[in-house]
């Protein structure tokens, strides 16, 4: 796996007619009126939140695997996605290798995957839009090129459990 760049160590300033009025970025926090969370190409979008926490890199020992844990409260999903859960389908199959998170419809993009979905919960059906709360993802900064994505994911669960 190669080594990724996370992009949110800036500041975007946003045109006054989209009512942003810029963003504020680093490497804890991103405040903005939401952010995306996209994937496979430039219009599929899982969902979107309101605000997420990056907390500091870590590492798995002795696997030379470096991460961050993002925290979202809560995460809107896409009518799609949303659908295709409540038939049934696995949370983590939305979150593909090359997701990322993008400002607010443009085309600033925060930070690029593999992320990785660790945990959240899925709220009822009876308590609409659907969406997942207490979202946990692991960003992988680098991972040993040999590494299988399987072996990466179980290693990043069994950080969180």
């Amino acid at each position: 796996m190669q080594e990724t760049q996370n992009e949110g160590d800036e500041r975007a300033g946003s045109p006054a007619d989209t009512g942003a009025g810029g963003v504020d970025q680093g490497p804890h926090q991103v405040t903005c009126e939401y952010i995306e969370l996209c994937g496979d190409g430039w219009q599929n979008r899982i969902g979107y939140a309101r605000d997420y926490s990056v907390a500091s890199e870590r590492t798995i020992p002795n696997e030379d695997v470096h991460y961050d844990l993002v925290v979202l409260p809560e995460l809107w999903l896409e009518q799609a996605p949303a659908l295709l859960i409540a038939q049934g389908r696995a949370i983590q199959d939305f979150f593909p290798p090359d997701v990322y998170f993008r400002l607010e419809q443009s085309k600033y993009i925060i930070s690029r995957g593999p992320y990785f979905f660790l945990k959240g919960t899925l709220t009822k059906p009876h308590d609409p839009p659907l969406r997942l709360k207490g979202v946990t993802l692991a960003h992988v900064r680098s991972a040993p090129p040999e590494m299988k994505m399987e072996k990466l994911r179980g290693l990043l669960l069994e950080q969180v459990l």
